[in-house]
């Protein structure tokens, strides 16, 4: 049977190329097609970004890959895209049927069947539920009575069937065909994301995580074995063997420090037959556990682990536990976790939230004091968006930060709520600022103006694509970007 995958993005690198390489797949939605290509479905792929002119695209895909079945997934900010294009589908052929999921349908099942362009919606995971529908449509049945799944009936009721447990065996699924997205990708062979586990132990406040294992029984957190990954580590290896970077997909590669320590150890002997050594990069969370654990420094370090990603979101202690709910630790602890990092050669890359509610503009100039200090090797801002699930979602609402309607064409990089104390257009201006604020003292002149230029930009989605675009394309642009962006310190100009 003829399936298409669709998958929508604010940014996009160009209208022909808009994925920049393998780091932007789409786990969710690529597990579920890869599982249907394996029954021996023909699966295809379609990518939406903004420079999409939708109803073309639909109707092109339509008549060229003849799908009988449409898998869909979205985040809040790219719903309404998704919806028009399952809209045309609808418009151009009635019995081609549209299933949505990812974290969006999840949490707000009710509002995603309500619209009458999808038949199905997705709960939580989607692998059998996609194979048992693929099956039944296959037979001509109407799919009726899959666990996951919010079904449309024909008289337009809806069925509402029970959630399945959680896969604990994640070992059991296929390791994702990336050749699927082959047609979007600008360069698909110089970094590779691997996702080595699913869930999260931590319940922060703005992130889905915590609503999402409320929804179905099973352990949350869970990880794939080492030899599960090394084989997949293998083959994508001999298929791109141009690749000098893996990033291990995980919330937070901390949260089981045997396997940690067990992984790293495996990943230093791997890197051992190699002659050009992989770089790794993980996701690390500040905790007791891991900021002063030498262990696990010197074995990131002999490992090879070039960076690891770590989610500051605030310089203010007490908006890290009152508001966001973050692992517990202060300020002083994030300053020597940094430390440490750079001793054992490792880099530290922040992300940081502007416009929490709750947040006053001292809890956010804490933040820039915060980051100075630390001196991580990169770090980036983002204005926060309540989605709706979450706790932050509820508390903006109690706040009244909610009453009007949330601008989501440029998610987390355009103010949305008018915090007290801290308005939307001073939250948009601390965004544009970031860096020049935050790297005083520690970059050059040049070097922030064009971080501030570019934290401007991406304002503008659009616009902020096109530049991306130039960049990429233009040997001119691209020479005086990196130059540019790598200019010396502040203390040697």
């Amino acid at each position: 049977m003829n399936i298409v995958a669709v998958y929508s993005d604010k940014v996009f690198q160009s209208h022909e190329k808009p994925m920049a390489n393998q780091q932007v797949i789409p786990f969710g939605i690529t597990f579920v097609a890869t599982v249907l290509k394996k029954a021996g479905h023909n699966v295809q792929t379609l990518f939406i970004s903004p420079a999409t002119d939708i109803p073309q695209a639909i109707r092109q895909m339509v008549e060229e890959k003849k799908p009988r079945m449409i898998l869909f997934t979205a985040v809040t900010s790219q719903y309404p895209v998704i919806v028009q294009a399952a809209r045309e589908v609808r418009k151009i052929d009635p019995s081609i049927y549209n299933t949505l999921g990812g974290h969006h349908a999840s949490l707000a099942p009710q509002d995603c069947i309500a619209e009458e362009a999808f038949d199905s919606v997705c709960v939580t995971e989607g692998e059998a539920a996609a194979l048992e529908m693929a099956r039944m449509l296959e037979s001509g049945q109407r799919p009726t009575g899959i666990e996951n799944l919010w079904i449309r009936r024909a008289d337009g009721s809806i069925e509402k069937n029970p959630m399945a447990r959680l896969n604990e065996d994640l070992d059991s699924l296929p390791f994702i065909d990336r050749d699927l997205w082959a047609p979007w990708m600008m360069d698909p062979g110089t970094i590779l994301p691997i996702i080595i586990s699913r869930g999260c132990p931590y319940r922060c406040t703005y992130c889905t995580n915590h609503a999402m294992s409320k929804l179905a029984e099973g352990r949350y957190l869970r990880f794939r074995s080492f030899e599960n990954i090394l084989a997949e580590m293998k083959e994508v290896l001999e298929r791109w063997p141009t690749v000098t970077q893996i990033y291990f997909e995980a919330e937070t590669f901390g949260a089981n420090l045997k396997y940690a320590l067990n992984f790293l150890a495996r990943l230093k002997e791997f890197n051992a037959t190699r002659e050009r050594p992989i770089e790794w990069g993980f996701n690390l969370n500040v905790t007791k556990k891991t900021m002063n654990n030498q262990q696990l420094w010197f074995a990131m370090q002999e490992a090879g682990v070039g960076y690891v990603n770590v989610g500051l979101e605030s310089g203010s202690e007490r908006v890290r536990k009152d508001v966001l709910r973050r692992p517990e630790h202060s300020n002083e602890d994030i300053i020597q976790f940094c430390d440490n990092a750079r001793q054992h050669g490792v880099d530290v890359c922040f992300s940081v939230l502007i416009g929490i509610p709750g947040e006053t503009l001292e809890d956010y100039n804490e933040t820039v004091d915060v980051v100075r200090r630390s001196d991580p090797a990169h770090c980036y801002p983002y204005i926060l968006f309540p989605y709706p699930g979450t706790d932050m979602h509820e508390t903006a609402k109690k706040m009244g930060l909610l009453d009007h309607a949330i601008d989501n064409t440029a998610e987390r990089s355009r103010a949305v709520l008018d915090l007290p104390g801290f308005s939307k257009w001073r939250i948009q201006w601390e965004f544009i600022m970031f860096h020049w604020k935050t790297r005083k003292g520690s970059w050059s002149l040049i070097k922030r103006m064009v971080y501030t230029a570019k934290n401007g930009v991406k304002v503008f989605p659009n616009l902020f694509s096109e530049v991306l675009h130039i960049g990429r394309t233009n040997s001119l642009a691209r020479f005086f970007y990196r130059r540019l962006s790598n200019a010396p310190d502040a203390s040697s100009v």
